[in-house]
């Protein structure tokens, strides 16, 4: 009787316990709030403000700054994946005003795209013309298979598969301003609407 008894109570205190650890378990789960993934993340106006001198534009907070990996880029951006797709990236040059400085530059990175059906990735591209705040913009998109440029002699070239470019140049009233953006066409794509807003905001004071 007394064995039983005791059996009894550490069968209890082992139910009572493990009962704790669970609530305690679920009450911390309940706390943690829920991280925005990329894919809820919807328009919004959370911007942070960047300014060269008299020129200034609006990147969303959600772009986050990196080292450039380049002397001649600006300034460089990771842009963050959608589900089951890899980062994109923003790159920013400012190259000296010349004459057909911004032809040669668009077609150089339409020409580090190949097509699957052989075809000239520069006759696939889509080019427009804006006028923001007085200021000339192109806008060019591509799709295809991406050739990372080498950054150095000793790296490696990088080929990746259903890629997207996305890029503006504005030419201000002392040098034009180059933004790329490339990286997974679904990446691209979820963060157009961002891209826009930020050519959008382009100005020179």
């Amino acid at each position: 009787m007394k064995k039983s008894l005791i059996l009894f109570l550490i069968l209890n205190i082992g139910v009572f316990i493990l009962s704790g650890c669970k609530q305690d378990s679920n009450q911390t789960k309940e706390t943690v709030p829920a991280k925005d993934t990329v894919e809820n993340i919807q328009n919004n106006d959370n911007t942070q403000s960047v300014s060269d001198a008299e020129f200034t534009y609006s990147i969303t907070e959600y772009w986050i700054q990196e080292e450039p990996t380049t002397k001649i880029r600006k300034a460089q951006y990771k842009i963050p994946g959608v589900k089951r797709s890899g980062d994109a990236e923003l790159a920013i040059f400012v190259f000296p005003s010349a004459s057909g400085a911004v032809e040669s530059n668009l077609l150089k990175w339409f020409e580090q795209f190949t097509q699957p059906d052989g075809s000239l990735s520069k006759d696939k591209a889509v080019t427009k013309e804006i006028v923001i705040n007085n200021m000339p913009v192109i806008i060019a998109s591509l799709k295809g298979t991406y050739i990372k440029p080498q950054t150095s002699v000793d790296s490696e070239e990088e080929v990746h598969k259903k890629y997207a470019l996305l890029a503006a140049i504005v030419q201000t009233p002392t040098d034009p301003w180059f933004f790329k953006i490339t990286g997974p066409e679904k990446t691209v794509k979820k963060w157009e609407p961002e891209f826009n807003k930020m050519v959008e905001s382009f100005n020179f004071e």
